[in-house]
């Protein structure tokens, strides 16, 4: 028995990669339509399925960026960063969401973790002017506590 091959064979699509296709299309539709608790569930539920898909890894650590849950966003942009290092978006999002952690916990005067998050956000942002500048605030503020527990 003879096989033909080559213009005559078919080969079979990947059934895996049609169904991440069709899944960033859903999540889109719902982020587009703000439903972003939705498509948070159905996020996270996929990324049980598929922990290693970088587009939903990226799209459910946006959502809790929105949502203010800057921990957890960084966890998933971190994952998706891991899978894809050279994605400049992921690292601007990975630094300007320890930037606003950072921000946050300085309200709350805890300056040492503040420090902590800007200098991540620093350190996968080297360029920012603006994470600098708050960097050195930072730490001059650091120095004065230090020099009036001196005193």
């Amino acid at each position: 028995m003879t096989i033909l091959v080559g213009l005559f064979s078919r080969v079979p699509k990947n059934p895996q990669k049609k169904r991440n296709t069709e899944k960033l299309k859903e999540l889109r539709k719902m982020i587009k339509r703000k439903k972003y608790d939705q498509a948070l569930k159905s996020g996270t539920e996929y990324l049980q399925k598929v922990p290693e898909n970088h587009d939903v890894l990226f799209i459910v650590g946006s959502i809790y960026y929105m949502k203010k849950k800057y921990k957890t966003a960084i966890s998933f942009f971190e994952k998706a960063y891991k899978i894809d290092r050279k994605n400049k978006i992921v690292k601007k999002n990975i630094a300007n969401t320890h930037y606003k952690l950072a921000a946050l916990l300085k309200q709350k005067n805890d300056q040492l973790n503040a420090r902590k998050h800007m200098e991540k956000a620093l350190s996968f942002d080297k360029n920012n002017d603006q994470y600098t500048n708050d960097l050195g605030a930072l730490l001059f503020e650091e120095r004065k506590i230090s020099f009036a527990l001196i005193s």
